[in-house]
């Protein structure tokens, strides 16, 4: 999925315009305009980024963000509207389904010189879902932006329920479904998480193993193509060079694996076998960093026993991270 990276390219105005079929006769084309049907077009371009119902009441990506700034100070009372400011904006190259990233511009965690390795400085942000296409239901999710590379993590999931009534002007109802005592206490929350799994060593090959199982790496078919041989080969050199890379940064620890987890999502392999999207691999990044967390917190905790659960814990209907007990 080709990404676009400039905030400003999200916030494009929106057209409508009817639906027609053609349908071709003996010595011409008839067009026909369908019922209850109409395009949404991106002024800026004229593509079109959807095809809804007659009485769809869009809802803007501009809306969406000024939604977004109202969930962070609701959710966070500690802070302020001026402090959020959306800076970032990703999606499909169609423009058809967007993620906006509301970042706090003040609070920054700097987690230098902590043991396990060198870090970095990480800062909040909200991200609001929204598409012209339906293809995704609006949502918020929190999470945290290490500052110098943008690799980004979900930490809590659906933070807000959103009803948008599509028909009639207005928001119908949002609210807050993660409890939020506040950002600074948010904030100790991925510290402490973060800590809990810098001290834990991984080799390389259980770091691979572990990023595969989780992101979901693709494997090859019992009879694959030439093609899709040479392919595996350039992906497993791609995420070997990851981990080297963040080993050699942060220690052959499980907090290197995080970061090859959230270095993934924000520099998506190139394979078209490979389909997730950043949203999504950063909501498994995240899931993974807190369950691995508790795991490795109990008495009986060895890295070979977590991979024996991972493996067999690990169901289709989960977001990328099994749930131990």
């Amino acid at each position: 999925m080709k990404e676009k990276l400039v905030a400003i390219d999200w916030l494009f105005a929106i057209k409508e315009a009817p639906v027609f079929a053609g349908i071709s006769g003996d010595s011409k084309m008839e067009y026909i305009r369908l019922p209850q049907r109409k395009a949404l077009i991106a002024a800026d371009t004229g593509r079109i980024v959807g095809i809804v119902g007659e009485n769809y009441r869009v809802f803007t990506n501009q809306e969406a963000i000024a939604l977004c700034q109202k969930f962070c100070i609701e959710a966070f009372p500690d802070t302020k509207a001026s402090e959020w400011d959306y800076q970032l904006g990703h999606g499909p190259s169609t423009r058809s389904w967007a993620a906006l990233d509301v970042r706090h511009c003040s609070h920054i965690m700097n987690l230098y010189d902590l043991p396990g390795g060198k870090s970095d400085t990480y800062t909040p942000f909200a991200r609001i879902t929204n598409s012209y296409n339906g293809s995704r239901a609006l949502r918020i999710d929190i999470g945290f932006m290490r500052t110098h590379c943008n690799n980004g993590v979900i930490f809590e999931q659906q933070a807000a329920n959103i009803s948008v009534p599509h028909t009639r002007e207005g928001i119908h109802k949002i609210e807050i479904s993660s409890p939020f005592k506040g950002l600074s206490e948010l904030c100790d929350k991925f510290r402490e998480t973060i800590n809990g799994v810098r001290s834990i060593g991984v080799t390389s090959d259980e770091a691979q193993r572990i990023v595969c199982e989780i992101v979901g790496w693709p494997v090859l078919s019992k009879n694959p193509k030439p093609s899709e041989k040479t392919d595996q080969e350039a992906l497993d050199a791609d995420l070997k060079s990851r981990v080297q890379k963040y080993f050699k940064e942060l220690g052959e620890n499980a907090y290197a694996v995080f970061n090859i987890m959230t270095d993934i999502a924000t520099h998506l392999p190139q394979s078209s076998r490979f389909r997730l999207d950043r949203p999504n691999l950063e909501r498994r990044a995240g899931a993974w960093l807190r369950d691995f967390k508790k795991f490795a917190s109990r008495p009986d905790f060895t890295l070979p026993r977590y991979l024996v659960e991972m493996t067999v814990r690990k169901g289709p209907s989960q977001v990328g991270s099994p749930r131990f007990r």
